[in-house]
């Protein structure tokens, strides 16, 4: 009984030390990935404005402005300041379009070497266009 309690104690052991030394990743954390993750906050706002303010048509939402969407409580201030911080061009939304291929947001990143046009779409989705190799849409 000694005998299988020593052993058990030795492979825990074991198998601890070999967690500990798994390499663990840790997020990125960069400019761009914090835009692209601003970006599709906003369209998520927009896409699921009907869960947090049932009371709104998809007509009351429809073809508005961004201070229009603020002033139903649809976006917050801090949105519309960072799309205009950010120099993202709002191309409109319209709840009764869902899709992964009607832009909502779109802003040109650019630093160092890249160069990439982003597009937030009406069903939340972002994507990052390189503009060096024109892979866009």
């Amino acid at each position: 009984m000694r005998k299988i309690a020593i052993w058990s104690s030795i492979l825990a052991g074991l198998a601890v030390r070999m967690w500990l030394m798994i390499p663990r990743s840790s997020p990125v954390n960069s400019p761009f990935v914090r835009q692209i993750s601003a970006m599709q906050r906003i369209c998520k706002k927009l896409r699921d404005y009907d869960y947090d303010h049932p009371n709104l048509k998809p007509a009351d939402v429809t073809s508005r402005s961004l201070p229009d969407y603020v002033a139903i409580g649809v976006l917050s201030v801090d949105d519309t300041a960072y799309i205009r911080e950010h120099n993202i061009i709002f191309r409109g939304f319209d709840p009764r379009k869902i899709s992964s291929d009607i832009p909502v947001l779109e802003a040109i990143y650019t630093k160092e070497q890249w160069h990439k046009r982003l597009v937030g779409y009406s069903d939340a989705s972002v994507v990052a266009y390189d503009l060096n190799r024109h892979d866009e849409p």
